[in-house]
């Protein structure tokens, strides 16, 4: 049987496997050539004495018999081999011999993943033709073995047979059955993850060795050194505020675990040109592998956010990951709600590969956009902006001196930097300690600092449409009500001044009236008998549009109560 090293290559006693493809080869090939020719039984030949005299020549025409008929002439004598043997060289019963020997401890298979490959850190995918090379090397060598030195009583053809091209597919289609594992069973410790130098605890920074029975497939390239600092990295972390970077280190670190935030939030980092926040992204992905396919930071298509269909194939790229990140999305780009709530704040996921069947597993990612553009988000609703929260980056890295207090010091050669060993361990050590610091609070995530309630506030207001309709036209007031009619009127006239598309009634009556502002400002809708306190657009309101008086109002309307129109004396001066 096989055994994974540390170094991830496999031992196997009496065997080669740790000679490489081109040395098994030359191996091989020796081992053929010094084989002598198999022994067959032949007639007893005539003692020296007993030959008679060479005829002369002119007697051998007349005195040589005639050559026998092929079918007469005697045969090489094959070995044969035992009941046993013929039963041992079975597809049924060799390939136990091939998984023991070869396989097991090195690959698995599952439905859902394909081949993996353990690497000696990690359970990395592998394809069929690297397993069947593995297998078709070692039956190669074991018949080699039998027909030089047979023990286990396989006749000469049906070894021979064994390295047919259909026998080595057709075992290593076999081996899935016996090297079976469930796709769910990878990944399932949230609170571990495989570094360089061994499998890291987050809740105490303390490291373990590396071991294939875990079935991680996450991998950071970076060793973990506890309290690693590096002055590049002081750099990166100046494009924050003192408020937000403690904050956010205790959020990027809960990210590299295997558990979603408890408050289901998705950080958008925003911040103009040369702000700082390139280099954050940056020097995290350059720590954790975000440039590999199987590292503990994730790049997503921007389609599982903002695309109209099922992203499915680009949602599998969240199948154990940590953190993930959405790049840059493009000016005037629309979060799709719908799309988002798949990806935030669920506890299971699905999704699959192309072709794949689908997979279902427990969500261990924290999702993360960077964007110079604020997106656009239509839904109103509190249960959409509770997902949201803007991290302002407030300074300005500028080639000369700075001339305020919002402008830092560039460093041209610092991106550079940022791929050294050093520096990747010192970021790996801010977010470890990040991560532990989340565990010590009892998994709970610290409030939101003053800067980030702002910056979203101030981004919900231009992009939530209600709450910008409340800030421009609304004004909350006990003892006042508007007609529910006129202010679905007055709020699509809103809608066309700002080049949106109107709503129906039902659609603006229920987007307004469940809308967190006005559900705060206790504005209700009510059936009412006409009565004081009415507030209509008019003329003489800002925006409103209308050019005239308002017809009386009827006996009986529906209205919204606690709310009038702006004046102009509600506008600020």
């Amino acid at each position: 049987m096989s055994h994974p090293s540390d170094d991830g290559h496999s031992t196997d006693s009496g065997t080669t496997s740790e000679l490489s493809d081109a040395e098994r080869g030359l191996r091989l090939l020796a081992l053929l050539d010094s084989q002598p020719p198999p022994v067959v039984e032949a007639e007893a030949r005539p003692e020296p004495e007993d030959l008679e005299p060479e005829p002369e020549p002119d007697e051998i025409p007349a005195q040589r018999a005639p050559a026998a008929p092929p079918e007469d002439r005697p045969k090489r004598k094959k070995r044969r081999g035992t009941v046993q043997g013929a039963l041992a060289a079975s597809d049924a019963f060799i390939v136990e011999q091939v998984v023991s020997d070869r396989l097991e401890g090195r690959f698995c298979w599952s439905p859902h993943l394909g081949w993996m490959q353990w690497n000696g850190k990690v359970w990395v995918s592998a394809d069929d033709t690297t397993v069947r090379e593995d297998v078709r090397l070692y039956l190669a060598e074991w018949v080699v073995g039998q027909l030089a030195q047979p023990t286990a009583g396989v006749g000469s053809e049906d070894l021979v047979r064994l390295l047919g091209k259909g026998r080595i597919a057709g075992l290593t289609d076999l081996s899935r059955g016996l090297l079976l594992v469930n796709g769910g069973e990878f990944d399932t410790d949230p609170d571990i993850i495989t570094v360089e130098n061994g499998v890291l605890d987050l809740r105490t920074s303390a490291l373990m060795p590396h071991d294939p029975k875990r079935y991680l497939t996450r991998y950071i390239p970076t060793r973990f050194v506890r309290g690693a600092r590096h002055p590049d990295h002081d750099m990166v972390l100046s494009a924050l505020s003192p408020e937000v970077h403690p904050w956010l280190q205790i959020r990027l670190g809960q990210g590299i675990t295997g558990h979603v935030p408890d408050d289901d939030v998705m950080l958008l980092l925003h911040g103009d040109g040369q702000n700082g926040k390139s280099s954050l992204v940056d020097a995290t992905s350059l720590a954790l592998g975000g440039h590999t396919d199987t590292g503990a930071m994730t790049f997503l298509d921007d389609s599982v956010l903002t695309g109209d269909r099922d992203a499915k194939e680009e949602r599998m790229a969240l199948k154990g990951a940590r953190l993930a990140f959405a790049e840059e999305l493009p000016e005037g780009r629309r979060l799709n709600v719908t799309q988002l709530k798949k990806a935030v704040g669920t506890l299971l996921m699905k999704a699959r590969h192309l072709y794949q069947r689908e997979v279902q597993w427990v969500t261990s990612h924290t999702l993360v956009i960077t964007t110079n553009y604020k997106p656009s988000v239509s839904e109103t609703d509190h249960g959409t902006w509770r997902r949201l929260a803007l991290v302002p980056f407030p300074y300005t890295f500028v080639g000369g001196e700075p001339e305020s207090d919002y402008e830092r010091k560039g460093d041209s050669g610092l991106k550079r930097r940022l791929q050294g060993r050093e520096q990747r361990e010192a970021m790996l050590a801010w977010l470890a300690e990040g991560a532990r610091l989340w565990y010590e609070a009892d998994r709970t995530m610290p409030k939101h600092p003053a800067d980030v309630v702002e910056a979203t506030r101030k981004w919900r207001s231009e992009s939530d449409i209600v709450m910008r309709y409340w800030g421009e036209r609304l004004v909350a007031d006990y003892d006042s009500h508007v007609m529910s009619k006129e202010l679905m009127e007055d709020l699509n006239q809103f809608l066309g001044e700002i080049g949106q598309q109107s709503w129906s009634q039902k659609t603006a009556a229920d987007r307004f009236g469940s809308h967190e502002e006005t559900k705060s400002s206790k504005v209700s809708k009510e059936l009412i008998r006409s009565r004081a306190g009415l507030s209509r657009p008019s003329a003489s309101d800002i925006g409103s549009g209308w050019v005239a008086a308002r017809p009386e109002p009827p006996a009986r309307y529906h209205a919204w109560m606690g709310v009038r129109f702006a004046t102009e004396a509600d506008m600020p001066s």
